[in-house]
């Protein structure tokens, strides 16, 4: 009888104490998921937009850059300067 009437309680006192049967720690483990996916998605941005700007300023420097005959045939497509 005891275990029952626990029971019936605790499970009285749990969706009475929580709103929309949601424990006490889902809204702010939500925000903190939220925050967590903004950060995310601005890092992976950012990332993106500095690798483009890496790669644009390697293109311009290897564009500029005298090469010799003899590391141009080490890699094909290099404009030889002489």
């Amino acid at each position: 009888m005891l275990d029952s009437l626990f029971s019936y309680r605790f499970l009285d006192y749990i969706f009475t104490h929580s709103f929309f049967g949601l424990c006490a720690w889902d809204l702010p483990a939500l925000i903190v998921l939220a925050a967590m996916i903004t950060v995310f998605a601005v890092h992976r941005h950012n990332m993106k937009k500095r690798e483009k700007d890496f790669e644009k300023e390697l293109a311009d420097r290897l564009e500029n850059e005298p090469v010799s005959a003899a590391d141009a045939d080490k890699a094909p497509g290099l404009r030889v300067v002489q």
